[in-house]
C-alpha cells in the first residue's frame, strides 16, 4: 500500500492545530484547570464573589465609532457608519470560560471581579488593536450558563450581567471594540466529571434537543445580546462570532461540495445539517436582540462553502501552517472559493507564518480585496509563533502604517 506522506503529515498538523488553543490546565491558578481542586476558600483577590472592579460608574460613551468617509476600507466590515479593515487581536479570553459568569468553584472570576483585564485591554489598544475577539462559553464549565439536571438551559447566571458591562465599559476606557465569540467546537466534549469534583456539560444534547436548544436561544443568547445592545458603551461591540471553528466537530460532508470533515476524535460529533441549524437558530436569536454584523469562524479555507447557507454578514477563517500548506495565505478569497461577502483573516499565528512574517502576511491580505485581520493571540497559545509579547510591535507598525482605516 502506498502511504501519502505529505497527506498524513498535514492531517497531524492540522489536529495538532486544532488543539493547540485549549487552556494550560496545569495550574489552578489560571482558572482553567481540569486538574486543579476546588477551593474551600477563596482568596479575596482572586474570587468570584469578590468586589466588582471600579468601571467609571457606567457613563455613556459618546466615541464607539468614527464616522469620517476618509476612514472607509472598501470591501471592508461595515458597522454603522464605518467600514474598516478589522483590525486587532484575539484576547481570547483572561478565564478560559469563565470571563462572562466566572467560574465560583475555582476561584476564578469574571470580568467585572478581574483586575487583570483593563491592564490587558490598554496594552492591547497601545499596539496597534482596534477589534478585539472575546471567547464568551467555549464550554460550560462557567457558572455563566445555567442548565437543570437534565441539560436544559435556564438561563445566565454569575455573574455573567455584571460582566458584559464591565467588559463594553473596559473597552471603552481603553478605546478598543469587541467581536463576541458565543460558542467552540470545545463545547462538543462530552459530558464530563473532572477529578475536582466539577462538571461540565457537553453541547452536542443541547443541539440536538429542539426544546434544549431553543432554550438556550430564549433563555441565554438572546439576554446575553440585549445586555451587550443595552448598555452605555453598546458602541463598543461591533461583531458576533456564532462559534469558534465548528467544523472540528461535523462528521461527513456538507451539502455545498466541500471536501468531508475530519472532526477531532475527543468530540461528540453531529453532521453538518444539524451544526448548520444550529448556527442559523443562532444567528436568529442574535438579530432579534442586535443589528451587528454576523459571523462563524471558520477553521480553514479547506471548507470554503461550509457557512453559505446561512445568514452571515462577513465571512471569517483562521489559517496556520497546516492551512497555508494547502490553501496559502497569498491566494484571494475567491481563489479560495469563498465568494459574495467580505472575508476577515479571524485567527492566524500572530509572529507570523512558517517563513512568512507578520507584515508580508497583512499586506497581501490588505492589498488582496480581504476583511480584516485579528491574530491569534493575547491568551491561549504557549509557543513562540502564539506569543503576544512578542509579536504586538508588529501588530502596532502595521496600524501606523494602514492608520484609520484599521479602527472604528
Amino acid at each position: 500500500m502506498r502511504i501519502n506522506v505529505r497527506r498524513i503529515a498535514t492531517l497531524l498538523l492540522a489536529v495538532a492545530a486544532g488543539c493547540a488553543k485549549d487552556p494550560d490546565y496545569s495550574t489552578h491558578d489560571a482558572g482553567t484547570g481540569d486538574t486543579g481542586a476546588v477551593m474551600s476558600a477563596c482568596p479575596a483577590d482572586a474570587s468570584a464573589d469578590a468586589p466588582a472592579i471600579d468601571v467609571g460608574g457606567g457613563a455613556p460613551d459618546a466615541g464607539g465609532l468614527n464616522c469620517a468617509a476618509s476612514c472607509e476600507f472598501a470591501g471592508g466590515v461595515a458597522v454603522g457608519c464605518a467600514t474598516r479593515f478589522q483590525y486587532g487581536i484575539n484576547f481570547a479570553w483572561d478565564q478560559f470560560a469563565g470571563d462572562f459568569g466566572g467560574i465560583s468553584a475555582w476561584c476564578a472570576p469574571g470580568v467585572s471581579r478581574s483586575a487583570r483585564v483593563r491592564s490587558a485591554l490598554l496594552d492591547m489598544r497601545a499596539n496597534g488593536v482596534d477589534t478585539v475577539r472575546w471567547w464568551v462559553w467555549p464550554d460550560f464549565r462557567g457558572d455563566g450558563v445555567a442548565l437543570d439536571a437534565g441539560g436544559t438551559p435556564l438561563g445566565l447566571g454569575g455573574t455573567a450581567l455584571a460582566d458584559v458591562d464591565a467588559a463594553l465599559a473596559l473597552a471603552a476606557e481603553a478605546g478598543i471594540h469587541i467581536q463576541f465569540c458565543l460558542f467552540s467546537f470545545d463545547n462538543f466534549k462530552p459530558d464530563r466529571m473532572l477529578n475536582n469534583g466539577r462538571f461540565i456539560r457537553g453541547i452536542r444534547s443541547i443541539v440536538l434537543d429542539e426544546t434544549k436548544r431553543a432554550a438556550l436561544m430564549q433563555q441565554v443568547v438572546r439576554p446575553f445580546v440585549r445586555a451587550v445592545t443595552a448598555s452605555p458603551n453598546a458602541a463598543r461591540a461591533v461583531a458576533w462570532d456564532v462559534i469558534n471553528e465548528p467544523e472540528w466537530a461535523i462528521s461527513g460532508a456538507d451539502a455545498y461540495g466541500d471536501e468531508p470533515f475530519t472532526p477531532q476524535t475527543t468530540l461528540e460529533t453531529v453532521t453538518h445539517a444539524e451544526m448548520e441549524a444550529f448556527v442559523r437558530d443562532t444567528i436568529t436569536a442574535i438579530r432579534a436582540e442586535s443589528s451587528l454584523p454576523v459571523t462563524v469562524g471558520g477553521a480553514a479555507a479547506k471548507w470554503p462553502r461550509a457557512w453559505s447557507g446561512v445568514d452571515l454578514d462577513f465571512y471569517s477563517i483562521h489559517i496556520y501552517d497546516w492551512v497555508n500548506m494547502h490553501w496559502p495565505y497569498s491566494a484571494s478569497a475567491s481563489e479560495l472559493g469563498i465568494m459574495g461577502k467580505p472575508v476577515v483573516m479571524g485567527e492566524f499565528p500572530v509572529n507570523g507564518l512558517t517563513g512568512v512574517p507578520y507584515n508580508q502576511m497583512l499586506e497581501s491580505w490588505y492589498g488582496n480585496g480581504y476583511a480584516g485581520a485579528l491574530g491569534w493571540a493575547v491568551n491561549g497559545g504557549s509557543s513562540a509563533a502564539l506569543s503576544w509579547s512578542m509579536g504586538k510591535a508588529a501588530v502596532k507598525a502595521f496600524a501606523e502604517a494602514k492608520g484609520c482605516t484599521t479602527a472604528y
